[in-house]
């Protein structure tokens, strides 16, 4: 059992954090704002990895720019970055990379490990946050034809499994899919826990005819499914704008040029890497939501490569937005019967939306449905049930 008192140094592993911020990194962010209400005597830092000395920002230009995209207020006196200079350039520059960063927990009483990945961290308590499970070693090194040393693959396997105290997935699909893929894992180990969201501050902006979608700026998120969608309902294109907003993805960052030529011509606006006051209004003034990450994927090939919960849909929900959003991943658990609707094919998308927007009794009922929804996801209680989980480890 944890005791408090003797709480001072707590870490969160999230990859690459100076370089990018997505739902990953604002869970992290959440995160590091409930333990220190949770362990007030506690310093918290973000482990992750940087290439150049430069990267490295001071603790309060971090800490203000990720309360300001976030809309945290965590204390940057007690919080910062513990940068883990690397290298990926080579195949042995990121394995020392890798190890690294697994010793860098050596000296965390508590660690969280907020990304992807199969590290198996040393401090005294080890808490891995699911988005979504990876695949054991050993099968990933028999798909890539790979499996040399089988016995100490599996050893590397059987090692991640015992590091963590704690296995957090964020939804039931998250949940299904980490037993299905870890059965070594103790299932005693296993707590569903939805992600906190911090609800979005409603303005009293009016609504307008507008249809919002918020994503990190990638084509895992099929953002030309909206956009493709959008060109085909007439009644939309005369009737509605359609507004994207997310961060770049500096692994592609070309790909918002390419949706802004898709949408040349069309009432569809881009609002990329904007503070989290212009996000807060466009949530605020937006009638509808719009998500399609997952189209076209088979979920059983596949199923990494949906949503896993999905943060944003919430925060939308919280600003009586009404969601209508694909029927894949972890969506479902959220946009329950009467909070907004979930849709199969690109023409449901479309005709879901008309069918509500032509309705102003259908609008208003939608979105007070959905704002009370979304209260069931608050990050209020945030503190609460992690100081209750953690009693028990």
């Amino acid at each position: 059992m944890i005791d408090k008192k003797n709480i001072n140094k707590i870490g969160i592993y999230i990859w690459e954090l100076p370089y990018r911020y997505g739902g990953t990194e604002s869970c992290a962010v959440k995160f590091a704002w409930a333990l220190q209400q949770i362990f007030p005597n506690a310093f918290v830092q973000f482990v992750a990895e940087v290439y150049t000395k430069k990267d490295i920002p001071n603790n309060k230009s971090l800490i203000d720019r990720l309360n300001g995209l976030a809309g945290t207020n965590i204390d940057w006196k007690r919080a910062g970055l513990k940068p883990v200079l690397c290298s990926k350039k080579s195949i042995i520059s990121r394995k020392i990379m890798y190890k690294k960063i697994e010793n860098t927990s050596k000296g965390f009483d508590i660690f969280f490990y907020c990304s992807r990945g199969n590290f198996a961290f040393k401090a005294k308590k080890n808490i891995a946050i699911i988005h979504f499970p990876v695949w054991p070693i050993v099968q990933e090194k028999k798909r890539e034809g790979k499996l040399d040393f089988p016995f100490l693959t599996k050893l590397k396997d059987k090692r991640y499994a015992k590091s963590y105290n704690l296995f957090l997935p964020n939804s039931k699909y998250t949940e299904y899919w980490l037993k299905k893929l870890r059965p070594d894992i103790d299932s005693k180990k296993i707590v569903q826990m939805y992600h906190p969201v911090l609800p979005i501050k409603l303005t009293g902006e009016k609504k307008e005819n507008a249809i919002l979608a918020v994503s990190r700026i990638e084509k895992t998120k099929k953002l030309e499914a909206l956009i493709e969608a959008y060109k085909k309902s007439q009644f939309l294109t005369e009737n509605y704008a359609l507004w994207i907003a997310g961060n770049r993805d500096i692994e592609d960052a070309e790909y918002p040029e390419r949706l802004m030529k898709l949408a040349d011509g069309y009432n569809v606006h881009f609002f990329v890497s904007i503070p989290h006051d212009e996000l807060v209004s466009l949530y605020n003034r937006a009638t509808f939501f719009w998500h399609s990450k997952g189209y076209g994927i088979d979920e059983n090939l596949h199923p990494d490569q949906l949503e896993h919960f999905g943060m944003t849909t919430v925060e939308a929900m919280s600003a009586k937005c009404i969601p209508i959003v694909i029927n894949k991943g972890g969506q479902p658990e959220i946009v329950t019967e009467g909070t907004g609707k979930t849709w199969d094919t690109l023409e449901e998308l479309a005709s879901f939306t008309e069918e509500i927007a032509v309705s102003e009794e259908k609008i208003h009922s939608y979105s007070e449905a959905a704002y009370k929804r979304s209260l069931d996801f608050s990050m209020e209680d945030l503190p609460k049930k992690l100081e209750m989980l953690l009693a028990k480890i």
